[in-house]
C-alpha cells in the first residue's frame, strides 16, 4: 500500500514472526511498537494452541491502521483460503506461507492481545463450522478493498459469544516479554497490563504499569514510554517524569521523535494533524525537556544546541 500526501510518499512493510506452527505477520508503515507486540503475539498464540492441543497450523495477519482511517477492529477468519481479490495489486497477504489451516486477519489501530487470543481460541473451537460456512466477503476498509474468504461478521460474533475463553485467560496470566528474551527486555505484558522494568542487583523492579502502549524507545540515559500521545513518561536514572504540557497531542498520527542532547536534556518533536481528511495539514511541535527538573519548554529547533 502506498500513501501519498503533501508530507511524505511512503511504502508499507511486512514483518513475519514464526513460532512452532504459528505465523504472525504485520503490515505497518513505520517502526511502531506494534511490530514488537506482533512478535509477542506469535508466542502467545503458539502457547494457546499447545494448551488446547490443536495440531494444525495458524496464520494471523495484522493490518495496522496506523493513521486511524477506520479506528475500529475488523476481523476475518477462513480455512485454507488465504487469497484476496482486489487488494491494490498487493499479493503478499494472499500467500499462505506456512500451509496454515486457520487464516485469521485483523485490521486495527493496535495489537490487542486479549481480543486476538479470544478470536483465535474461538476459531480453533469452531474450525469445522468455519470450513462449512466460509464465503467470499466484500470488505471496504479504506486502502484495503478486498474480496476475501471469511465467515460473516454475525457468525464471527456467534463463535466468540459461544466460547468460554478459559485458555485465553490462562495465557494472559503469564508473563510475555518484549522480544521474548527475559532480562534483555524492558517490559512484559501480563493480565492486561504493560509492566516496565529495570534490574537492580539482579532483581526485576517494576517502575511503571500502563494499560496501553503507543510507543517505546530506549536511549542511552532515558527510556521513553508513550502510553498514548498525550501521556508520555520519561524514565531516568533517579526517577520517572510524566510530560503534562504537550499541545495538540490528540492529533498525533505518526511516531514521536526524541533526541538525547545530554544526560539531562531531551528534545521532542511530533506532527499533529489539524484535519481528518487527506491531504493532512499537520503542525510541527517541538519541545526541550529536563525530566529531572520537571521542566518542558517549547523549542525552535529539534537540534541540540
Amino acid at each position: 500500500m502506498a500513501i501519498f500526501s503533501n508530507i511524505y510518499c511512503h511504502q508499507d512493510r511486512y514483518y513475519s514472526f514464526n513460532e512452532d506452527n504459528v505465523v504472525v505477520r504485520i503490515k505497518t508503515g513505520f517502526d511502531y511498537e506494534e511490530i514488537r507486540k506482533a512478535e509477542m503475539l506469535s508466542l502467545m498464540i503458539s502457547d494457546l494452541a499447545k494448551q488446547m492441543k490443536y495440531p494444525g497450523k495458524i496464520q494471523l495477519d495484522f493490518i495496522h491502521d496506523y493513521v486511524y482511517r477506520l479506528n475500529r477492529s475488523d476481523k476475518f477468519v477462513s480455512y485454507k483460503r488465504s487469497d484476496i481479490i482486489q487488494n491494490n495489486g498487493d499479493k503478499y497477504l494472499s500467500r499462505n506461507i506456512n500451509n496454515a489451516g486457520l487464516i485469521i486477519r485483523n485490521v486495527n489501530t493496535e495489537v490487542n492481545f486479549e481480543e486476538l487470543l479470544k478470536f483465535v481460541e474461538a476459531s480453533i473451537n469452531y474450525e469445522a463450522y468455519i470450513k462449512t460456512n466460509q464465503i467470499q466477503y466484500k470488505y471496504d476498509g479504506g486502502h484495503n478493498q478486498w474480496i476475501i474468504y471469511s465467515i460473516s461478521q454475525d457468525q464471527i460474533s456467534y463463535i466468540i459469544e459461544n466460547t468460554d475463553f478459559k485458555h485465553t485467560l490462562s495465557i494472559l496470566s503469564c508473563k510475555y516479554y518484549r522480544g521474548n528474551n527475559g532480562r534483555k527486555s524492558k517490559y512484559f505484558y501480563q493480565d492486561g497490563i504493560y509492566n516496565f522494568i529495570t534490574y537492580e542487583n539482579g532483581f526485576e523492579e517494576i517502575v511503571l504499569k500502563t494499560n496501553n502502549l503507543y510507543q517505546y524507545k530506549a536511549l542511552e540515559n532515558h527510556s521513553i514510554i508513550v502510553e498514548k500521545p498525550c501521556k508520555i513518561y520519561i524514565v531516568y536514572s533517579n526517577g520517572l517524569h510524566l510530560l503534562k504540557d504537550s499541545v495538540n497531542c490528540d492529533g498525533v498520527y505518526r511516531l514521536l521523535e526524541f533526541r538525547e542532547c545530554s544526560s539531562e536534556i531531551l528534545n521532542l518533536k511530533y506532527w499533529s494533524r489539524s484535519s481528518d481528511t487527506i491531504p493532512y495539514f499537520p503542525d510541527l511541535i517541538k519541545y526541550q525537556i529536563n525530566p529531572k527538573l520537571g521542566v518542558t519548554d517549547e523549542a525552535d529547533t529539534f537540534d541540540c544546541g
